[in-house]
């Protein structure tokens, strides 16, 4: 659902709802969107040895191959192929450089 939709629904401005969601959640409705794909894409590559990518991208939501991997690169500091080469056994295990 879009930030749109939801003030539409709710009656808010796109800039009230924005406020409400930075002040109650932490972050903006956008990043948390962000966020959340890349716990999904986290989730879903698991402990799996071959990841297909192409379904990755599209089964966590992300308009592109070149989105999901900045979005990766941002929140785990690693490219997704050099994460799977350095996850520890535990889901959400992203080493500290």
């Amino acid at each position: 659902m879009t930030v749109d939709a939801i003030a539409r629904k709710t009656g808010w401005s796109h800039k009230h709802l924005v406020s409400l969601f930075d002040k109650f959640v932490g972050v903006s409705p956008k990043e948390f969107v962000r966020i959340s794909r890349f716990q999904k894409a986290i989730e879903a590559i698991g402990t799996e040895a071959v990841v297909d990518w192409s379904r990755l991208v599209y089964d966590c939501g992300y308009y592109d191959q070149a989105h999901f991997i900045k979005d990766f690169k941002r929140f785990s500091g690693l490219s997704p192929v050099a994460y799977l080469g350095e996850r520890g056994d535990d889901l959400n295990y992203l080493p500290m450089r």
